[in-house]
């Protein structure tokens, strides 16, 4: 009975949280997401309000997860870098049109300004209230504004404050400073239409302006005139391109598909394929040193403490242990600072005067040194178990038939311990690859000798894409996204790669 209860209170728990998304879901148009939640809905009340599908219970929840978050992200992954998504490209292309029109408008020379009131004729509370403007002239006269236009008010209606501000009229509610102020981008867009190409608008929260813009947008065609220039500009993947050749563009850009252009662009782009390639290689360098160091040393501490006379073993493996136990984030902050060119225990404790962060190669041994500190001790522990898993009986009869002990480490103990770890080398492989963490507390990817403010000479291409999507020199959310595919299918390609060899080995043995 306390079983069916939780199960029934879980299930109450999913409905309740489909109820409460499903409209939220709906009012934003994300049909995606409105479609898995009640995919996932539906399917979960099939499976567990049933006695029967066991093995649907034990698959659905991973599959679910798996779906959410693994497929989703990749494929959400992947829609972005065939897009120009980043800095000036956040925008539909409706809003792009309405904020290029809103940053032209130009106030028109020699036009009165005029004191502002702003009113609404119901609840001001009410977030879809129309308000309108009370305007005073130059000259005292008193103006209605609305969006149909501008009329005049009479003047014996209203009351004025001993600035010219209208404070109250007949069937209005007028709104107080903090009230106005916080009308925010709503006061920004509202404006009142004079006819010719202009409009009064707010400025402040007490005065308007008459203004014109600038930029002038044909619906028919889609493309925009400067009235000032004459020079029309026509939509090109998601910006606002010069026809006259000039190559200007307008600020305001909206997201849009470019197709492959962001990958074309890691091979075409002069100033993205030299530090690219070279990030590339050092990428595949860094990893592989370090899976092989770790391991190297790994492994010979696991002989060496594996050695049947060895007093005292418990105490060095557990010694060893240490590095692994510890956050790697805090071990890493530590040894950044022991490499400090300064004041560095480093260089102090052995007399050296050498710049670990300043020099590409110096920058570059101080990753390896601590990675080799933060991985070998994982490596030291599976190699122990498996060394200690190995059949004594084998040893025994390579000894009966000759080998001393280095053949029968190496023809026997060593084959079988690959058996085993090879796995876990592409892994580590695969994790060393994408070492971000180590990149950004060492040294941020620094120092940054590739001719370019993005590219460091320490970076790892995770570090590198991170750069361009967050980096000061503006987000390039797309071409990030391209990049990280590009990773995606690297690492997958060598994993897939050294798992199938793994295979290969085991059938041969």
């Amino acid at each position: 009975m306390p079983a069916y209860l939780v199960k029934m209170g879980l299930l109450a728990a999913v409905v309740a949280l489909a109820v409460y998304s499903l409209p939220e879901l709906y009012s934003n148009h994300e049909w995606l997401g409105f479609g898995a939640v009640v995919v996932s809905t539906v399917v979960i009340l099939w499976v567990y309000l049933s006695r029967k599908r066991i093995h649907l219970k034990y698959l659905v929840p991973g599959t679910i997860l798996l779906l959410a978050f693994q497929v989703y992200p990749i494929a959400y992954l992947l829609q972005i870098s065939f897009s120009n998504y980043g800095d000036g490209h956040f925008l539909t292309e409706a809003s792009a049109v309405a904020a290029i029109v809103q940053d032209s408008v130009q106030p028109v020379p020699n036009a009165p300004s005029y004191s502002l009131a702003v009113a609404t004729k119901g609840n001001p509370a009410d977030p879809k209230a129309n308000f309108v403007f009370f305007l005073t002239g130059p000259t005292g006269k008193i103006y209605i504004g609305t969006p149909a236009g501008l009329s005049s008010f009479p003047v014996h209606d209203v009351k004025l404050s001993p600035t010219g501000s209208v404070t109250s009229a007949p069937g209005y509610n007028f709104l107080g400073p903090i009230e106005v102020n916080n009308l925010g981008a709503r006061l920004a867009d509202y404006s009142v239409p004079l006819g010719h190409g202009e409009f009064i608008r707010a400025v402040g929260i007490s005065s308007a302006y008459v203004g014109r813009a600038t930029m002038q947008f044909d619906q028919r065609t889609g493309d925009f005139v400067d009235l000032a220039t004459g020079v029309k500009y026509a939509p090109y993947r998601g910006t606002f391109v010069a026809t006259n050749g000039s190559g200007d563009t307008l600020t305001a850009g909206w997201r849009a598909g470019v197709g492959f252009s962001n990958y074309t662009r890691i091979l075409t782009d002069s100033s993205i394929r030299g530090p690219f390639l070279k990030i590339l290689v050092w990428t595949f360098c860094f990893a592989l040193i370090s899976v092989v160091s770790t391991f190297a040393v790994g492994l010979f501490l696991a002989i060496v403490l594996n050695h049947p006379r060895l007093r005292g073993k418990a105490v060095y493996r557990s010694g060893l242990l240490f590095p692994w136990a510890m956050p790697a984030f805090i071990s890493i902050m530590v040894w950044a600072s022991m490499f400090n060119p300064q004041f560095g225990l480093v260089n102090t404790l052995f007399h050296l005067h050498v710049n670990w962060t300043g020099n590409e190669w110096w920058a570059k041994a101080m990753l390896l040194i601590t990675n080799l500190w933060l991985g070998f001790p994982y490596m030291f522990l599976i190699s122990l178990g498996v060394l200690q898993s190995v059949p004594a009986d084998l040893i025994e009869a390579a000894h009966v038939d000759g080998a001393n002990g280095y053949r029968a480490f190496r023809n026997v103990t060593f084959p079988l311990l690959l058996l085993t770890v090879e796995p876990l080398l592409i892994s580590s492989f695969a994790f060393n690859f994408n070492n971000f963490n180590m990149i950004q507390l060492m040294t941020g990817g620094a120092p940054y000798s590739y001719g370019s403010a993005i590219a460091g000479s320490t970076d790892l291409v995770i570090s590198y894409t991170y750069r361009l999507a967050f980096g000061g020199q503006g987000a390039q959310y797309g071409f990030a996204g391209a990049l990280s595919i590009v990773l995606f299918i690297i690492v997958a390609a060598i994993s897939i790669a050294g798992l199938r060899r793994t295979q290969a080995f085991r059938t041969m043995t």
